[in-house]
């Protein structure tokens, strides 16, 4: 069988890659079918429709993006006859988007054996109405909704991601660093982060952690170095240093086999001396953490975060003075913060010395605590719709500051880097030049992910060319 999985990438993309449909295409491609990836324009995707003639377009849907692939499928559907799959985060967590116009099946959770079981059935005319993690709209519109299987017990069984589906939406340089899982699951229950509302839908189906063999990673990322270029390996687990007995082994193995600097999440309440001198001598370059909040009531009551402020001051200086650079991950337009908290927020990376602080603006999402609460105390009115793409530019709530925080979130970088702008910015943000900063805060971030957090070697015309991808849309 045909399927054409449709994405936010886009041609000649420098940035992210989508690794849940690179593992959804391999373990289609080992069991016999034919896979095709394209970027959400129109265009694009009418193109590999009429070429590829898939008989299954499966989009992967995250929130904020739901409304325009929405209206690619309706768009598509009026002039080419496939069977309609939503899937991804959006789809698990408001599988009602299958009410929408055109739109035949909503994946729920996991998608590997759901995904083949459907594929199959399809091809062989077989009732689809009762797979597993789906919900099927048939074609009197009755709707079918199904329980999840359990969770794949034993990752290692499964095919490594296909990258070669992305090869021909590579940029004039080939990439030089790629993501990799070595696990899936998380330990916390942050109420912004859907994994607490994951878990809860997989009760008593499997283990809530998951993770290859230190040999099965290794032999992974070996497959990668040997087919394309790699300078860097970025671990996207959402905690890398979880196990300590696993960190062990793979502290010996990498260096030893790898030799290539990476990047890794971490969570500063783990940090101890012993775990950052075995990323070190493991070769890590960078790691990315959640600060989120400066202030410590907001974090641990808000969020659900029990680090203190001084663990992560603690965790910070252990990780810089061992050589490594660290990019934290922070929250601005939160429920019941006020803007003082937000300059907390600064201040604490400042003591911290971030190489790199990202800022994203707080977005209610389906399926998580914090969402349910901004819409009790009214201050979000549950339309997913106006959630929008750019989580990093705007807000959705209904927060007395909002436009002072978004203002914010696009001079913190700058008032991290040089302390002594902070009292600047807190007349800055009140002026109406929001694009103006968002603007110049894409370009500060840019330089500090290709210099510090994720370096690169380029060519000068490739600088020009990224940069350019990078603050025009061209690129993930």
């Amino acid at each position: 069988m045909r399927i054409l999985f449709v994405t936010e990438v886009l041609k000649e993309y420098i940035g992210t890659v989508p690794m849940g449909i690179l593992y959804l295409s391999a373990y289609l491609r080992a069991n016999g079918h034919k896979t095709r990836i394209a970027g959400m324009e129109f265009k694009e995707v009418d193109g590999v429709i009429k070429e590829f003639n898939p008989q299954l377009v499966c989009y992967s849907v995250t929130t904020g993006i739901h409304p325009l692939f929405v209206e690619l499928n309706k768009r598509l559907k009026e002039k080419y006859s496939f069977f309609s799959a939503f899937g991804g985060p959006h789809a698990t967590f408001f599988p009602e988007i299958i009410a929408q116009e055109g739109i035949d099946g909503a994946c729920i959770g996991e998608g590997e054996l759901a995904l083949l079981e459907l594929v199959e059935k399809l091809g062989q005319g077989a009732d689809i109405r009762q797979v597993q993690n789906w919900w099927i709209k048939d074609a009197e519109g009755i709707l079918h909704k199904n329980p999840v299987r359990p969770l794949i017990p034993d990752l290692n069984l499964l095919p490594f991601p296909d990258r070669d589906l992305i090869r021909e939406y590579e940029s004039p340089r080939p990439r030089r660093f790629w993501f990799f899982l070595t696990g899936r699951g998380c330990p916390y229950n942050c109420t912004y982060c859907f994994n607490q509302a994951y878990y809860d839908l997989y009760k008593g189906k499997g283990n809530r952690i998951r993770r290859l063999t230190v040999d099965r990673a290794i032999e992974e990322i070996l497959s990668v170095k040997e087919t394309f270029s790699l300078d860097l390996v970025n671990f996207i687990d959402d905690c890398f240093v979880i196990e300590m007995d696993w960190l062990e082994e793979f502290a010996d193995r990498y260096p030893e086999t790898i030799k290539i600097p990476f990047n890794c999440n971490i969570t500063f309440d783990r940090i101890n001396k012993r775990l950052v001198a075995l990323l070190k001598r493991a070769g890590c370059y960078s790691v990315t953490g959640g600060i989120e909040s400066g202030n410590p009531e907001i974090r641990k009551e808000v969020l659900n975060r029990k680090v203190s402020n001084q663990q992560i001051i603690d965790a910070c200086r252990m990780l810089k003075e061992a050589g490594m650079r660290v990019f934290t991950q922070n929250i601005l337009a939160l429920p019941k913060e006020t803007l003082g908290n937000a300059f907390e927020t600064l201040d604490i990376n400042i003591r911290c010395r971030a190489d790199y602080p990202h800022v994203s603006l707080y977005q209610p999402y389906p399926g998580t605590r914090l969402g349910e609460l901004a819409i009790k105390w009214k201050m979000f009115d549950g339309n997913l719709d106006n959630i929008k793409p750019a989580f990093s530019k705007y807000s959705p709530l209904h927060h007395p500051q909002k436009r002072k925080l978004e203002n914010l979130s696009k001079l913190f970088a700058f008032g991290v880097e040089f302390p002594f702008t902070v009292s600047f910015i807190k007349v800055l943000i009140h002026l109406p030049l929001h694009r103006v900063y968002h603007f110049f805060s894409k370009l500060w971030k840019g330089y500090c992910f290709k210099s510090r957090v994720f370096p690169q070697k380029m060519s000068f015309r490739y600088a020009i060319y990224a940069i350019k991808c990078y603050l025009f849309g061209y690129g993930g």
